[in-house]
């Protein structure tokens, strides 16, 4: 008897359990389908391909995908704009780990929102929050928000890193200079600096494509779009099922 029940008893316990997990899904992706996608790139972040996969279907349901913002981000992915748009988690960013991270949003919950770099860089841990984190930061459009080009912000970065660490010294030390206002305009960062252009559109999009794993600025393709239309196979996700030389 048992030989016999296990002949289809495991494969029909696994069918009613998956049928159950299937409409359960399928009701939360129906029914609060930003909540889902959130879910779901939050599960899968550290997968680029999948993340593709599932920021283009949130765009097939219109569903808007929110660039990184390190006044407006959580740490994975969540609901934004009144839960109408998804908005990109700054643990997701390449290279900005989950400490920095709450590092960061720890200093915002306490001081209310960064009004620039150089406050980002004075409130937050040094040794957490270092170079390499802000540049990813940066690259990834998560500091548009401070009214800067990218290329402006990243070329401050030395300095204001150094200003950061000089005042929390101080702090530590519980020192405050009488000349702060005259120590602060001279220390000010250079209008060559401050007034940088932005990097030429392919340069961004590289970036964003190397830490987020998306465009968030454009397309490279965009401007060839009526010629692919015209002349090239614009869906391309069965291309592998073909034969060989079948194409």
């Amino acid at each position: 008897m048992l030989e016999k029940f296990a002949g289809y008893g495991f494969n029909k316990s696994h069918a009613a359990a998956y049928a159950i997990v299937a409409y359960q899904t399928a009701y939360l992706k129906a029914n609060y389908p930003v909540e889902f996608l959130c879910a779901m790139m939050t599960n899968d972040m550290a997968d680029t391909a999948k993340l593709s996969q599932y920021i283009n279907e949130a765009r097939e349901f219109g569903i808007e995908v929110l660039q990184p913002d390190v006044n407006e981000s959580h740490v994975y992915f969540a609901p934004a704009r009144d839960g109408k748009a998804i908005r990109f988690g700054l643990a997701a960013i390449k290279g900005v780990g989950e400490v920095a991270v709450e590092t960061i949003l720890k200093a915002r919950n306490e001081g209310g929102k960064f009004k620039s770099l150089s406050d980002l860089c004075e409130r937050v841990d040094g040794r957490t929050v270092n170079r390499r984190i802000l540049e990813a930061l940066i690259k990834s459009g998560a500091c548009d928000g401070f009214g800067e080009t990218r290329a402006s912000s990243l070329a401050q970065i030395e300095r204001t890193l150094a200003r950061a660490a000089s005042i929390a010294s101080d702090r530590q030390r519980g020192q405050s200079s009488l000349f702060g206002a005259l120590e602060e305009k001279a220390q000010s960062m250079p209008e060559s600096i401050r007034n940088l252009p932005e990097w030429p559109q392919h340069e961004l999009l590289a970036h964003e494509k190397e830490l987020l794993g998306f465009y968030v600025t454009g397309h490279p393709l965009t401007p060839y779009v009526p010629i692919l239309e015209k002349y090239a196979l614009t869906n391309t996700a069965k291309l592998a099922e073909l034969p060989n030389r079948s194409f």
